[in-house]
């Protein structure tokens, strides 16, 4: 976890505290708890930046309407003493002894949280991560651990069941008949009423069967 500070919102420790307490560590149960149920395993290692970062400037609110940062990476990276994004990404593979990082980038501010996809041709975005809105606008309205698992399941893969862009609207329809109580498909105040759907499931590599309903061409329509 990276907290950062923008030019408008900023962190204290209390708030800190509350946040992964309240909000990030439940996440990480309900996802345990969700893999263990399909006979799936979830190593959870996290490492949480107790050194704010700083962002010059202000974390678009709307991504939808206006996008999401493009120099996320070389700040966070100067902010915490490193000289590239690549130099952070590869010091923290090497204390961490992983493959791969996923960053989870936490602002104090209103706004729609959002993950960022990979991409060979960007320097930004050659790295996994997602910004979490603490006072995050959802679809349902809710800012609470049902967000942060949400945005964070999208680091392995996971698709937002609802259509946030207009693209997918017959989709949208049969998730929500299909698998209205899913964790991608709307925000929860209470995580334990939220699952991991057979379909979230599959897109996330925990079960190899694809649901019968998704594999037909209306899901992509």
């Amino acid at each position: 976890i990276v907290f950062i500070n923008d030019n408008e919102s900023r962190w204290n420790d209390d708030e800190k505290s509350f946040f992964i307490e309240r909000k990030f560590l439940p996440s990480l149960n309900f996802i345990a708890k969700s893999a263990e149920s399909y006979g799936a395993e979830a190593e959870t290692r996290y490492t949480v930046c107790n050194i704010t970062a700083e962002y010059d400037g202000f974390f678009e609110a709307d991504t939808v309407t206006n996008g999401g940062q493009q120099d996320i990476f070389t700040q966070t990276a100067s902010s915490l003493g490193y000289e590239t994004p690549e130099d952070m990404n590869d010091a923290l593979k090497k204390e961490l002894k992983v493959k791969q990082v996923a960053y989870l980038l936490v602002v104090n501010k209103e706004g729609r949280s959002y993950k960022q996809a990979y991409s060979q041709s960007s320097i930004e975005r050659k790295y996994e991560f997602c910004v979490f809105f603490d006072d995050s606008v959802t679809v349902s309205g809710n800012s609470c651990s049902s967000t942060v698992a949400h945005e964070i399941l999208h680091l392995f893969g996971a698709e937002d069941l609802y259509d946030p862009y207009g693209r997918y609207p017959q989709r949208e329809k049969l998730a929500q008949e299909l698998f209205p109580e899913d964790i991608m498909n709307k925000g929860f105040s209470d995580i334990n009423d939220a699952v991991v759907g057979e379909y979230t499931a599959y897109s996330v590599g925990w079960t190899d069967e694809l649901p019968e309903e998704c594999n037909r061409p209306e899901w992509w329509k």
